[in-house]
């Protein structure tokens, strides 16, 4: 991966500073909240292990510069790049407070990639609708063997 310019640092380092200011225990709170909104109407069935996953995080990502170098816009350039006609499934959730794209730019640089929608879902798919989630994946897999 290509090292951090001077100025990607420095928006970096004021990225978090301020969610040092902010407090990572309300950018949690904010975080959850958002997910819990973003769901549809099975949403209720995660917010106990939701809450556990968020509240249990270290939040070492955000507050580190290193990781967006790593693990940020490299991997898209690579896939721009190089095209990997490997299968990938991209599983969106469709619901009136989740952002959701018929297209997903991702798809524009795998071949064989393949969308499925899970309806009256947000984010957090594998919580929220799990038996859908999992049947998707199920037979995405069954496809690709």
């Amino acid at each position: 991966s290509e090292p951090m310019t001077p100025e990607e640092a420095r928006v970096r380092d004021k990225e978090i500073a301020a969610l040092k200011e902010k407090g990572v225990d309300v950018m949690k709170k904010e975080w959850f909240e958002g997910l819990m909104k973003s769901g549809g109407s099975q949403r209720e069935r995660m917010r106990e292990s939701l809450w556990q996953m968020i509240d249990e995080w270290d939040a070492w990502q955000p507050l580190h510069k290193e990781v967006r170098v790593v693990a940020g816009l490299d991997a898209i350039e690579e896939l721009k790049k190089n095209h990997p006609d490997v299968p990938a499934l991209i599983v969106e959730g469709h619901s009136s407070g989740n952002r959701f794209s018929k297209e997903p730019p991702i798809l524009q640089y795998l071949p064989n990639g393949k969308l499925k929608v899970i309806d009256d879902c947000g984010h957090m798919l594998n919580m929220e609708r799990p038996e859908e989630f999992n049947a998707a994946l199920e037979e995405f897999l069954k496809s690709v063997q």
